[in-house]
């Protein structure tokens, strides 16, 4: 006679292999906590090949066999090799934007958590392009731009919502900022472009340009936050 254990456990037995190809990989989940365990092994075994591997050499296709799922498992996922890299930059982005608003709820002065907010980044930043590369600054790399596409409107925008939510905060800080001031001496989204742009700057030229020996990242940025600071404020004078 069979117990009611035997049934529930040959239940389960056939369950488990229902989720496998004839190869022995998982290949679907059915309920909504399934979906989300396949999710967190495709995305964990990703990181993993992105951090060990240069990124033109990772596949979809070698990230689903780390994770031991079939390809078309993990395309019901994501379409490509780039929208799983997005994936996980966006789970990192949303670490940082939560530890930048600790920073912005903490530093009262504007202009002092201005530069806490940068200060942070840089070391978010440098984390990550140990782990992942450069690539990990804007997303993936263009497969391809139109040839006929000029200049003011042919760069890659990041269009991930982790990364415009910081854009935002950012935003935000630096109009704190300027409502110090007299009067705003430009744009805020303008002052916030020239700031990040110019801390890019910092992170990623001393690495491409090993002709010599930088100064210190940190010393560097501290450089360029002041100057940009300074030349905001002497442009608010001027206009008095």
């Amino acid at each position: 006679m069979t117990s009611r254990a035997d049934n529930t456990h040959s239940d389960q037995e056939r369950s488990d292999h229902e989720r496998r190809s004839n190869t022995g990989k998982l290949t679907r989940a059915r309920t909504d906590q399934a979906k989300e365990k396949v999710r967190a092994d495709v995305i964990r075994a990703g990181q993993e090949l992105f951090a060990a591997e240069d990124f033109e050499k990772v596949s979809l296709r070698k990230i689903a066999a780390a994770a031991n799922y079939s390809p078309g498992t993990v395309y019901q996922y994501f379409s490509d090799r780039d929208a799983l890299f997005i994936a996980i930059r966006d789970l990192e982005l949303i670490k940082l934007n939560d530890a930048l608003h600790v920073i912005a709820d903490k530093v009262a002065d504007p202009e002092q958590r201005l530069w806490k907010m940068i200060e942070y980044s840089m070391k978010f930043w440098k984390k990550n392009f140990g782990r992942y590369g450069e690539s990990f600054l804007s997303g993936p790399p263009l497969k391809k731009i139109n040839a006929t596409t000029t200049q003011s409107n042919s760069s890659h925008m990041d269009q991930s919502p982790a990364s415009a939510t910081l854009h935002q905060l950012f935003d935000n800080s630096m109009k704190d900022f300027f409502d110090t001031l007299p009067r705003h001496p430009l744009p805020v989204t303008h002052a916030t472009d020239a700031m990040i742009a110019a801390i890019d700057g910092v992170m990623i030229i001393p690495d491409t340009s090993p002709h010599r020996r930088w100064t210190e990242k940190k010393i560097l940025s501290r450089i360029v936050f002041d100057a940009l600071v300074h030349h905001w404020r002497a442009l608010t004078n001027e206009r008095n």
